[in-house]
């Protein structure tokens, strides 16, 4: 016995919370019972409504059918149901045959009126088009509760018909073929199609542009096809500003550039969301929340505000401006060699809602959330310097290398408020160079452990204070030089990690050097002074350090711990036996 059009709308709206459309429901009355409706739809849709998670379909029943969560006695009965042996479809059919069996209450006054509204909109959508549409009739459908009729949906079913089903497709013409201009429908949405040649190798606005105007009612597509005139021998760049200097209330552009006689697109995708179908090498810039897809080819993506940016395959760059500072960016480099530069001209641009994927190289100035250099693999070009914000739980950077022809780079961990700061590791090219290629700790750390410390890797704490040392005995002379009864911090030199027995062939005063050694020594070979300049024994990388003050010994010296005048222990219990009163701003720590 054929199913009723009701009973095809309890299975689809159980699964997928939106009504049969009038195909599906002539599809789905051949079926021989509910159950068996169910477990076909369930295998077609591959599960994917529920993610094969028995306790997600059991809840989808209660919000898809009741509007509403499960009652854990409920929930418990038709889990047990289905961890018994019974079917999806089996759980489906019973769970809403006891609901049309209560008495009066809200949960079957809520599922009569969401298939009573669902059997007359299967009446007037035969089928959908459209990306969004199933979603869009979820979404209406989970507005209906026990008192809602189809009244008060009929603007939103007339909008939904509007633009996923009643949809018009229109040819196009240039303005060298017709100089009137087609106008989209205010009753429904349009899928426009449109040629345009290329010219004796150009496009003007006189002969080779559309005259278009879409809806402002609904969603328009344009289908847009660039060819090459025979007359061109080279190939040419499409200016698409030009081509759609006429076209107004597109919001979709779909743009085939096969044509092997083009090279690329360039202009601005800000009024529309655009794909391209080719494997041109394009120039767009994108903002005001569109999306971008530029398909195949070495493209250059420009961002200058809220976008959503796809660069398919090929060694794109993707270029954030400094317009897009504090706007919410979502980058997917796709295949290739993908390049993201940061446009600040420091690292207090804000960055921090950009987010990447199959992003291979990083360069540029800018600020950024931590968890985009948490433990990811990118290359660093020459000069980079990101700050990386958020990082309360710790950051690790292990993974980070420098470009093999970059000189510089910085990077700047802020809000570390406890955890763990993993540095590069010394294989790392970032480490090759510690005078300019620098981490730092900025002025919000407060407890910080840093972890995989390697010869090589410099940290600069100029602004963090994480250790203060006050003397009030005797004169200590650090970072130049400072006088009794002043206060020496960690923070007022960069730091750079160094291995027992290695040579220092330049001593700048302005540096700090932890030995990989408790106590080894160094050797000063510079002719330089080491007046002033520090060096932190910690015990190979881990543990407390203990801070020692270099004496005026000249080049040619092997430093040792016993040379040095001890100043404190960088923990939590500083030392004060040689009279040094030392107070901590902070804990630094090393594992």
């Amino acid at each position: 016995m054929a199913l009723t059009n009701q009973q095809v709308q309890q299975v689809f709206l159980a699964i997928a919370g939106r009504p049969a459309e009038g195909s599906a429901v002539t599809w789905g009355a051949n079926s021989l019972s509910i159950a068996a409706l169910a477990n076909s739809v369930i295998d077609i849709r591959k599960g994917t409504d529920f993610a094969n998670s028995k306790e997600t379909f059991v809840e989808n029943l209660y919000q898809n059918l009741l509007g509403r969560a499960s009652d854990a006695e409920g929930k418990e009965f038709w889990l047990k149901a289905l961890n018994d042996g019974a079917s999806y479809g089996d759980v489906l059919a019973q769970f809403i045959n006891a609901v049309l069996a209560q008495p009066s209450s809200a949960d079957l006054y809520t599922i009569q009126n969401k298939l009573n509204i669902a059997e007359q909109i299967s009446a007037q959508v035969p089928s959908f088009t459209g990306a969004n549409a199933e979603s869009t009739l979820k979404d209406l459908m989970a507005t209906v509760d026990a008192n809602t009729t189809i009244e008060n949906l009929s603007n939103d079913i007339e909008d939904f018909k509007g633009q996923n089903v009643n949809i018009s497709t229109v040819s196009v013409n240039t303005k060298a073929d017709n100089d009137t201009a087609t106008k989209g429908s205010e009753e429904h949405a349009s899928v426009f199609n449109a040629t345009v040649s290329i010219l004796g190798g150009t496009i003007s606005t006189d002969e080779s542009s559309l005259l278009l105007t879409g809806s402002t009612n609904y969603t328009d597509t344009l289908n847009l096809t660039l060819k090459s005139s025979k007359d061109v021998e080279d190939k040419q760049t499409v200016d698409l500003d030009t081509v759609l200097a006429d076209v107004s209330d597109i919001e979709v552009i779909n743009l085939n550039v096969k044509d092997g006689k083009i090279s690329g697109v360039s202009g601005a995708a800000n009024d529309f969301d655009l794909k391209i179908d080719g494997t041109s090498i394009d120039k767009i810039s994108v903002s005001n929340g569109k999306t971008v897809d530029t398909g195949a080819g070495n493209d250059e993506i420009t961002v200058k505000g809220r976008a959503t940016v796809k660069a398919g395959a090929g060694n794109d760059q993707i270029i954030l401006d400094t317009a897009a500072s504090g706007a919410a960016i979502s980058i997917d480099g796709g295949a290739g060699r993908d390049t993201v530069t940061f446009s600040g001209s420091g690292n207090t641009v804000d960055y921090t809602r950009v987010t990447l994927s199959n992003v291979e190289v990083l360069a540029g100035k800018g600020m950024v959330k931590s968890s985009l250099l948490h433990n990811k693999t990118y290359t660093l070009e020459s000069g980079v310097e990101l700050a990386a914000s958020g990082a309360t739980n710790g950051i690790d950077l292990s993974k980070l290398k420098l470009a093999d022809d970059a000189t510089t780079a910085t990077l700047t961990v802020q809000d570390v408020k406890s955890g763990t700061v993993t540095l590069v590791k010394s294989e790392n090219p970032l480490d090759t160079n510690p005078t300019t290629d620098t981490i730092k700790l900025a002025a919000d750390a407060t407890k910080v452990t840093i972890k995989n410390i390697a010869s090589g890797d410099s940290l600069d704490l100029t602004e963090t204070g994480l250790v203060k040392l006050t003397s009030s005995q005797k004169a200590v002379e650090v970072g130049g030089g400072t006088s009794a009864g002043s206060a020496y911090t960690i923070a007022d030199a960069k730091v750079n990690f160094v291995d027992a027995g290695k040579n220092i062939t330049t001593v700048n005063a302005a540096f700090d050097y932890l030995v990989n050694g408790a106590s080894a020594g160094v050797t000063v070979v510079a002719s330089t002074s080491t007046a002033g300049a520090v060096l932190v024994a910690f015990n190979n990388g881990k543990g407390s350090s203990t801070l020692y003050s270099i004496v005026n010994e000249g080049s040619g010296t092997t430093l040792t711990k016993d040379m040095m005048t001890l100043l404190g222990t960088v923990d939590n219990n500083i030392d004060t036996s040689d009279g040094i009163s030392a107070t901590t701003a902070g804990v630094l720590t090393f594992a």
